[in-house]
């Protein structure tokens, strides 16, 4: 203790004697003394260039200055001794953040994206209030919980109680003001000599408020050394470019990048991501190289991850996955990868890598003895994003236009290696729209580098989206199988009641019922729903639900286990078989155990061992020649069974009757509902993958009655797809086709002017044929708008679609219906006589309705088919489909058309005033085979006396659409030209 009363008193004689040597000046030496008016202030926000030189050392260095009062911070750029230095006052943290870098001659063309340094930059954290060597640029003031700045003057170290003058200053007069100062921080007593602009002088950086501007600042005086000695110094500051503001505030940020160690965790956060499901895409950019990770679907109900890449996989692989883009389909229940080659569509089935995109691979022993342990394991959504560190946030930054919230983190990836991630979030106030639904704060760049290993990649991310995933065909890998190594079949589920059918009529079923049922088969099986085809799902008129799917064979058993070669697991066998021929006969029975995780595989003695644990917590022994390891890549038990023993599974489970579901369903209104659903039977079908189709033409069709087909040849057979059949009734010339069976194991197709009806006896079962019917709107054009009712229209009540309106319109025998509006709102009908709605008169202008126009074909009759010339009175060109040839004969202006011949060869249109083509006698001109139709009623067309279909209230938008339908699909190019029977041109 006596020794520190020594120390003491020792340092109290040092610091007299310095007072006594070094004192410079004293406060008495310059009383108050007022100056001109207005008194000089700064104001609470700037920024100013200082040029400092010191004249005792012979040096030069330079600073710019930024403060912001309101928002508690300022911040400091150095420029001195070859380095760049940057400080930056967080008064809200009580940090101080202290960068260095390094300049060198190798700077880039293009300056870094993100707001980067230019060169490697360093940072250390401080805390503001006890750091007297930095905390006197700014001072502050207040507690360590709540401080602020000290004055705006702090920086300049401003006092203007004594005017001591006028001095020129770089050409400008100015007023002087001196002042004596000490400095703690530097143990320092000096003379202070400020000098500002006169009011008369204009500057960039003053105005009203502040007349007067800090041209320099002279400092003369006495430094205490830490030896004792006394340093005199003279130090001039010059300030230029001296501004009432700045243009960024992101000046008070960190450069991006730029971690400081031992910086406080900010209390906001990145936005968690809620549920399982993603899907988003991301451009990487790395080393000047530019890769692409697009589509990708994360599902977490089913295990799975989907996305799209370019990325070079090997140079050994049979596919070239350098120069095409390649799907991946990862299945991590059982640690498998789909890939197929876009462009040439083969697939092929790999183990998944530990360290490949999405897989996790921190794994830790706790982890591998727990039950719930992977070998390889799904990322979780926050793992993926690599959100599962302890961001800061540094403040907000314009990315792509938009300014955005940014956080930043370090990661500890290997000894001596890290990495330091930056996050782009868009704030809370952007809303981003997708096709789903509307997301915040969702996640847009993220810039990784490691200094230690010279790695760096920025990646923009694009659209995101957090909703469920219901297309699930992003899943599909059955392109990965030979279709006759599937074991195809039919499942049919009924309603539990007619409430439950009730709802299935209302909704999209495909959408809201396929992952439903496909992960339903996987329930049903026990197995990985991957195992099964993307279910087709059909409702037939009499509710039950039919969907076809197929078993898929799998990966190959020993694609399921990652092989360690010439190694053994210690003391972990339970069974031993001996005479097993191949390693793939021993997978199949450590498949088939419910307690084996691995395997070890004499080849010379053709033993099989199954084991209870895995490579990642068994023991080797010491090298062997004789055994091979092989581990599953899932550490828990997955139920995989060969094809025909799932089948087996299904089909005891279907049939007995005892299976129902229940899902919940959403229809168009975004309203959710649950449906209950029994299983009815199940039953194998050979090649049915045709029986659907895979364009959208039967959409215009309803599935009438499945498993049947028209007892008799009732019209036109064909031998061709589906799609075809569908193309055919669609498109036939003369004779009206309304319906027509298909049988997909012979490709039978029978097109028929039948409608179907409940009377049994013109049909015959057939559990491979269907029945179709065409749809009462095909022959319909909708236009969804708001359209107006006419008092005079046909009105019917409780009508629950459009297509049940058009068998009204279809049907009706008292008007001659033309078009009708439905109203989906007030489930309301009303039948028109005229194609286009009459806006001149609503009986209810707050009704929200779809109007939908016959076609105009069905204005008129089928006569014949002949060859005739192709002459007329009015002849068009480049006719894509008879309707257009309609809709020309109906519309034509100053022409009255009463019949047309559409000829499907040439694809021309001939319009006639009476009833048979004036010229078709004529010879010597193009000839071909053209099929005549005859308008049923007659309204005169020309512009003089033409009301009937459209008054001068008709909706002028209509008319446009009809106009620019006919331009877009079958007018370009159209050759228009009248040629007046028995005359030339």
């Amino acid at each position: 203790m006596k020794l520190f009363y020594i120390y003491l008193i020792l340092n109290l004689i040092l610091l007299s004697k310095w007072i006594v040597d070094a004192q410079v000046c004293t406060n008495s030496d310059y009383p108050y003394k007022p100056g001109p008016s207005p008194t000089p202030s700064i104001p609470n926000r700037y920024s100013t260039r200082v040029e400092v030189n010191q004249l005792e050392d012979d040096r030069t260095y330079e600073m710019r200055a930024f403060f912001d009062s309101s928002k508690k911070k300022a911040a400091l750029e150095i420029r001195e001794d070859g380095l760049f230095k940057k400080l930056i006052f967080n008064y809200e943290t009580d940090e101080i953040y202290s960068m260095k870098s390094q300049p060198t001659f190798d700077v880039p063309l293009v300056p870094p994206p993100d707001f980067q340094p230019l060169y490697p930059t360093t940072c250390e954290t401080f805390q503001l209030s006890t750091n007297m060597s930095l905390n006197y640029y700014f001072g502050f003031t207040g507690s360590t919980t709540f401080l602020s700045p000290a004055t705006a003057g702090t920086f300049f170290r401003l006092n203007t109680n004594n005017y001591a003058g006028e001095e020129e200053v770089r050409g400008i007069m100015c007023d002087v003001y001196a002042s004596c100062q000490y400095n703690a921080a530097t143990n320092s007593n000096y003379t202070l000599k400020l000098y500002f602009s006169k009011t008369n002088v204009e500057f960039p950086g003053n105005n009203a408020s502040y007349p007067r501007v800090i041209l320099r600042a002279k400092y003369s005086g006495a430094a205490l050394k830490p030896d004792g000695s006394l340093k005199p110094f003279t130090n001039t500051f010059d300030y230029y470019e001296f501004r009432l503001d700045f243009e960024r505030d992101d000046i008070f940020q960190t450069p991006g990048g730029v971690f400081c160690e031992k910086r406080k965790l900010t209390s906001i956060k990145p936005p968690k991501v809620s549920g399982g499901h993603l899907k988003f895409s991301e451009e990487i950019i790395s080393k000047g190289v530019i890769s692409h990770i697009t589509d990708l679907v994360y599902d977490v109900d089913l295990q799975l991850v989907r996305y799209e890449t370019r990325d070079r996989f090997g140079n050994d692989s049979e596919i070239s996955y350098d120069k095409y883009p390649h799907v991946y389909v990862n299945d991590y229940t059982l640690g498998v990868s789909y890939i197929t080659n876009k462009h040439t569509g083969k697939c092929r089935i790999e183990t998944i890598d530990p360290f490949a995109f999405a897989s996790d691979a921190n794994f830790t022993q706790e982890m591998l003895n727990s039950d719930n342990g992977y070998a390889i394991r799904i990322k979780s959504p926050s793992s993926l994003l690599e959100l599962d560190l302890d961001y800061i946030f540094t403040g907000q930054r314009e990315i792509d236009g938009i300014m955005s919230d940014i956080f930043i983190a370090k990661s500890q990836l290997s000894k001596g290696i890290t990495t330091i991630n930056e996050y782009a979030f868009t704030p809370n106030d952007f809303v981003s729209q997708n096709l789903n639904q509307r997301e915040k704060n969702i996640p847009k760049r993220l810039a990784k580098a490691s200094p230690q290993s010279n790695f760096n990649s920025i990646s923009t991310i694009y659209n995101f989206d957090t909703s469920e995933i219901i297309n699930i065909n992003y899943f599909d890998v059955s392109q990965c199988y030979q279709k006759d190594s599937l074991v195809q079949f039919r499942l049919i589920f009924k309603p539990k009641s007619d409430i439950d059918l009730q709802i299935l009529k209302r909704i999209n079923i495909n959408q809201a019922l396929t992952k439903n049922i496909y992960l339903a088969l996987g329930k049903l099986s026990g197995e990985k729903s991957l195992r099964f085809s993307i279910p087709k799902i059909t409702l037939a008129d009499n509710g039950d639900v039919y969907v076809r799917s197929a078993i898929l064979p799998g990966p190959e058993p020993l694609k399921l286990f990652t092989l360690f070669p010439k190694k053994l697991l210690t003391s972990t066998g339970f069974t031993l078989a001996s005479n097993i021929s191949s390693p793939l006969a021993c997978a199949l029975r450590c498949l088939q155990s419910t307690k084996c995780l691995s395997f070890d595989y004499n080849n010379n003695t053709k033993s099989c061992y199954l084991n209870e644990k895995h490579y990642s917590n068994g023991t080797f022994s010491t090298f062997t020649t004789a055994y091979d390891h092989y581990s599953r890549n899932s550490l828990n038990y997955v139920k995989f069974a060969e094809k025909y023993i799932v089948w087996s599974d299904l089909q005891l489970k279907v049939n007995s009757k005892s299976e129902s579901f229940r899902f919940e369903v959403t229809d168009s209104n975004n309203q959710t509902f649950p449906v209950v659903l029994d299983a009815q039977l199940i039953e194998e079908v050979k090649n049915n993958e045709n029986r659907f189709g895979s364009t959208a033409l039967l959409s215009r069709y309803n599935l009438k009655k499945p498993n049947f087909k028209f007892s008799k040849n009732v019209g036109q057979l064909y031998k061709i797809s589906i799609d075809e059949c569908a193309k055919k009734c669609t498109d036939e010339i003369g004779v009206p086709c309304k319906s027509f069976h298909f049988c997909f194991l012979t490709s039978e197709c029978l097109l028929t002017q039948e409608t179907v009806t409940n009377d049994q006896s013109g049909y015959e079962a057939n559990s491979y044929c269907d029945i179709y019917e065409k749809d009462s709107l095909i022959h319909y054009n909708i236009f969804r708008t708001k359209a107006s009712i006419n008092p005079k229209d046909k009105k019917f009540q409780n009508i629950q679609t459009p297509s049940e309106c058009a068998d009204k319109c279809d049907n009706e025998l008292n008007i001659n219906c033309k078009s009708f509006n439905f109203c989906p709102n007030t489930k309301e009908c009303y039948l028109s006589e005229r194609h286009l709605v009459d806006g001149s008169s609503s009986s209810n202008g707050d009704l929200v309705c779809d109007h939908y126009s016959r076609k105009y074909i069905e204005d008129f009759t089928y006569i014949n088919t002949a060859e005739i010339p192709v002459n007329g009175e009015v002849v068009l060109k480049n006719m894509n489909s008879i309707e257009f040839c309609s809709f020309a004969c109906v519309n034509s202006d100053g022409f009255n058309c009463k019949s047309f011949d559409y000829c499907s060869e040439s694809k021309s249109c001939i319009l006639n005033s009476g009833q048979k083509p004036i010229g078709s006698n004529i010879q010597n001109v193009e000839k071909d085979t053209c099929a005549h139709y005859r308008r049923e009623y007659f309204v005169a067309t020309s512009s003089k006396s033409k009301s009937n279909d459209s008054s001068s209230g008709t909706l002028v938008a209509l008319s446009i659409i009809f106009a620019v339908v006919s331009v877009a699909l079958g007018g370009i190019g159209t050759v228009f030209y009248l040629k007046k029977f028995g005359g030339r041109n």
